[in-house]
């Protein structure tokens, strides 16, 4: 499951032929020229609101279904898989980090 709305950055397709997508117009912002996603305007598809709502619509839906995912649902997957790599699967309960036992340690300075 990855609700989301389209972003649109340099690395995409969509930049490289925006034409084929409907873009009409990428808008670059000269002060923020390390922004990973850009702005845009397209002839047809849905408007901004649209995919704003029908996302969040879908978010709510699979929630209901799937209480899970109020914790880890929005989550960026790889900050998941450190939380992942440092609690074990046990951490995944819902209930908070379990309690952190000291690590082995073959020689204290």
């Amino acid at each position: 499951f990855g609700p989301g709305v389209f972003l649109l950055n340099r690395d995409s397709s969509c930049y490289q032929y925006p034409g084929k997508f409907s873009i009409t117009k990428i808008i670059e912002n000269p002060e923020s020229n390390i922004a990973m996603n850009l702005d845009f305007e397209a002839s047809s598809g849905m408007s901004r609101e649209e995919a704003v709502e029908m996302n969040t619509k879908c978010i709510n839906m699979a929630e209901e279904k799937f209480p899970s995912l109020q914790i880890w649902g929005t989550l960026p997957r790889e900050h998941f898989l450190l939380y992942l790599d440092r609690y074990g699967k046990e951490g995944l309960s819902g209930k908070g980090p379990p309690e952190r036992k000291e690590d082995e340690v073959l020689c204290k300075a």
